[in-house]
């Protein structure tokens, strides 16, 4: 278990409904480690209540990436990790089509993915992505 401030609480054997930060050992050299967790932790901490339970945080080799609700949400690099967390709730709160995937890495211009569509890098600039998020 770790505090906001990712200070190490304690250990535990399984989650439970706690929010999870994970770092598997074979991804680690693409995420600077420290703020990978920090920010992890972070956006965590920035959900609200409703939402951390459950909620995973992980490096990919691009990033961190995040299951929010049932949702993917691509975070990628762990900076505005407060803002991209309200951003997240927004989004889910407003309402998405299940299967949809969740951008946030440029939190002033977030995109959803509609299910069965390709990913691609261009949201990860906000340049070229569909902010489905306006009104």
């Amino acid at each position: 278990m770790v505090a906001d401030d990712a200070t190490l609480l304690e250990s535990v054997d399984g989650p439970g409904s706690l929010p999870v930060a994970e770092f598997p050992d074979s991804v680690r050299s693409g995420v600077d480690e420290d703020l990978g967790v920090e920010g992890a932790v972070a956006f965590l901490a920035g959900l609200p209540q409703e939402l951390q339970a459950g909620a995973r945080v992980f490096a990919t080799g691009e990033g961190l990436e995040a299951r929010v609700g049932g949702f993917v949400v691509r975070l990628g690099r762990p900076f505005d990790m407060g803002e991209k967390a309200a951003v997240t709730a927004a989004i889910l709160e407003k309402g998405v089509e299940e299967g949809s995937i969740i951008t946030v890495v440029a939190p002033a211009s977030p995109a959803v993915l509609p299910p069965g569509a390709a990913p691609t890098d261009e949201g990860e600039s906000g340049e070229g992505s569909t902010d489905t998020t306006a009104p």
